[in-house]
C-alpha cells in the first residue's frame, strides 16, 4: 500500500516538472526537539533537502520537496521507569519528509514575496 501511494506521489511530482512553471532550490537548517520529561535535554539536529515550487497562477503556488531530518533528545528517566534508579536515555530519530502545501504569494517589495502556506 505504501509503495502504491509513493508511486502516485512521485508520478504527480514528475508530471508537474514537465509543465514548465517550476522552480527548484535547496535548504539546510538546524532543528531542535523537546520531550515533556523534566530531566530531558533537547539535542540539536539538522535538516537538508531539495525544494520544488510550482506556480498555479499569479497568486497561488504549490510547495513540495524532499528533506532528510535528524532530531533527538537525551536525559534521565525518572517517572517513566518503575525502578528507583535514574537511568540515562538517548533517542535520535532520522527520517525523510515529503511535505506538500499550498501557498499564497503576498508582495512585500520589488520582486520580494511573503508566502504563507498550509498543507501536510
Amino acid at each position: 500500500m505504501r509503495k502504491s501511494i509513493l508511486c502516485v506521489i512521485l508520478g504527480c511530482f514528475f508530471s508537474i516538472l514537465c509543465h514548465g512553471q517550476v522552480s527548484f532550490g535547496v535548504n539546510a537548517s538546524i532543528t531542535s526537539s523537546t520531550l515533556s520529561e523534566n530531566f530531558a535535554k533537547s539535542k540539536t539536529g539538522i535538516q537538508i533537502g531539495v525544494l520544488c515550487n510550482y506556480e498555479l497562477n499569479e497568486d497561488l503556488t504549490l510547495l513540495s520537496g524532499l528533506g532528510y531530518v535528524v532530531k533527538g533528545v537525551n536525559g534521565l528517566w525518572s517517572d517513566l521507569n518503575y525502578s528507583q534508579q535514574l537511568k540515562m536515555f538517548d533517542v535520535q530519530l532520522s527520517y525523510l519528509e515529503l511535505p506538500l502545501s499550498l501557498g499564497y504569494k503576498i508582495p512585500i517589495g520589488n520582486n520580494i514575496r511573503l508566502i504563507p502556506n498550509v498543507g501536510i
